[in-house]
Parts: structure tokens; C-alpha cells; sequence
């Protein structure tokens, strides 16, 4: 429970940067068409994972049940969610679409609650937080291209990156204007990071590069849901490198294996 205190007082913080920083140097025009009360969205659901995973590892080796929420502040396109601050935007065309995230939880190893293992066994990395940015490309109607960067600003300054696809499977059930309720795809991607980014994650004797993997297959709903937050998916993952895969954090059970993920939201306000 401490923890999730600590995400969203993170989260809190974050919000007031921003929105700091965006009421100093914007004009009061384009504010005024920026936020809308009509965009105040806040929603509340439930998240099922069957283990923690960060960056091809497994942090954590038992399922975990969280709360989630999101609210849309003012804008559809400025979301908190969970312990990050999200932006977004989109060509007209739909065709292209750039996320900013500011992410206070970025450690990513910690359970809620012990399912499985103890947690006074596993490995407890400092707390950081990372500044992210994705770019998302429907190069044709069936097929995204994906890439995302991200910094740490906290426990060890270090970089990391991934390229990716989505082969989008269908479109089912469509709602008029709002997009597929069901639409299925195969996705894949390659992650690589510099030695100070891995050192922190996996352990001494980490190496910089191409550092992990994974595919799987993937349900998201974007009528409901941006696809950025898929409603089911089943991943296999796992680490790139000799060094990494034998680095001191990292046990040999957890150089690759599965993850199963399904979430529920509904819009409350």
C-alpha cells in the first residue's frame, strides 16, 4: 500500500510540472482552446497481470491485481494514468501519432501485494523515474511501425530504445465514428539500452545493445480504449546478451518467459 501511495504522489507532482510550465509560457488563447471542461474523463478499472516483467525480465514471478484510473485533464489528449503523465498526438489522417510520457514508476519491480514470492528475496533496485517518447506509424491500414526512446532522470542517467511492429489482424465490431470494439494483432519488438541502463536493470556484468525481446498476440478495443493500452495480450520475452543474461540480478528462470495481461476500464465521470 505504500507503494501505491508513493506512485500517486509522484503522479501528483508530475501533474503540477507540467501544467506549470504549460500556463507560463502558452498564451491565454491557445489555453482556452486547449483545456475544455467538456474533456474532464475519468475512468476506473482493473488490471490482471500473471507476472511483473521489465525490459525482457521478470521481476517478479506471481500474478498481481491492480486498480487502475485514468483522467483525461481537460484535454482527450493529456491523461494521467496510474503514476505517469501522458500527451498524445495525432496527424488528421490518423496516420501518425507521438506520445510524451512522464513516468514516476519507471522501477517497475515492486508487487502491490506477495502472491508468490517474498518479496525481502528478490532484488530491490533504487526508485527512478524516466521522460519517454513514442512514435507510432499505420504505414498501411493493416500494418504499425512503433518506436519508443526513454531517459532515466533519477537513479542512473541511462538510455534505452526499442523498434517494433503491430500486424493488425481485423477490425471487428465497429462503432460508427468510434472505431473496431474488437481488433486483434501479432506484434514484436527489439529493445537495446546503454551499459549504465542495463547495469541498473539486470546487474553486474550487463552489457550495452541489443539487450531483449518479445512477440505475442494482442486484443485492443479502439473505440473504447487507445490501442496504447491493449485489453489482452500474451507476451514471450526475454534478454539478448550472454552478459545480460548472466548478469548478478538476473536468475536463470527469468531470462525468458510469459506474461499474460487483461484489463477492464469503465468511464465513471
Amino acid at each position: 500500500m505504500q507503494t501505491f501511495c508513493f506512485m500517486k504522489f509522484h503522479a501528483f507532482n508530475a501533474l503540477l510540472l507540467v501544467v506549470f510550465s504549460f500556463l507560463v509560457s502558452t498564451p491565454s488563447t491557445a489555453k482556452a482552446s486547449f483545456f475544455s471542461k467538456e474533456d474532464l474523463v475519468v475512468a476506473l478499472g482493473v488490471e490482471y497481470v500473471s507476472l511483473l516483467e521489465r525490459r525482457g525480465m521478470v521481476v517478479y514471478d506471481g500474478y498481481q491485481i491492480f486498480p487502475i484510473y485514468s483522467v483525461d485533464l481537460f484535454n482527450p489528449n493529456l491523461q494521467l494514468v496510474g503514476s505517469s503523465l501522458n500527451y498524445r498526438w495525432r496527424s488528421e489522417n490518423q496516420g501518425l501519432t507521438l506520445r510524451s510520457r512522464l513516468n514516476f514508476d519507471a522501477t517497475n519491480d515492486s508487487p502491490l501485494y506477495e502472491t508468490a514470492e517474498k518479496e525481502a528475496d528478490r532484488i530491490r533496485r533504487k526508485t527512478t523515474n524516466e521522460i519517454e517518447g513514442f512514435l507510432e506509424w499505420r504505414a498501411f491500414s493493416q500494418l504499425e511501425l512503433n518506436a519508443n526512446i526513454s531517459q532515466d532522470i533519477g537513479a542512473h542517467g541511462g538510455t534505452h530504445a526499442e523498434v517494433g511492429t503491430r500486424i493488425i489482424l481485423g477490425n471487428f465490431y465497429k462503432r460508427e465514428g468510434r472505431g473496431a470494439m474488437i481488433q486483434p494483432a501479432f506484434f514484436g519488438y527489439l529493445g537495446a539500452a546503454t551499459k549504465n541502463y542495463n547495469d541498473y536493470l539486470y546487474g553486474l556484468g550487463a552489457e550495452g545493445g541489443i539487450s531483449h525481446y518479445a512477440y505475442g498476440f494482442s486484443i485492443s478495443s479502439p473505440a473504447v480504449i487507445d490501442t496504447f493500452y491493449p485489453v489482452f495480450k500474451v507476451t514471450r520475452f526475454g534478454l539478448i546478451g550472454d552478459g545480460n543474461r548472466s548478469a548478478s540480478f538476473v536468475r536463470a528462470e527469468e531470462r525468458d518467459s510469459w506474461q499474460i495481461l487483461a484489463l477492464a476500464a469503465f468511464r465513471i465521470w
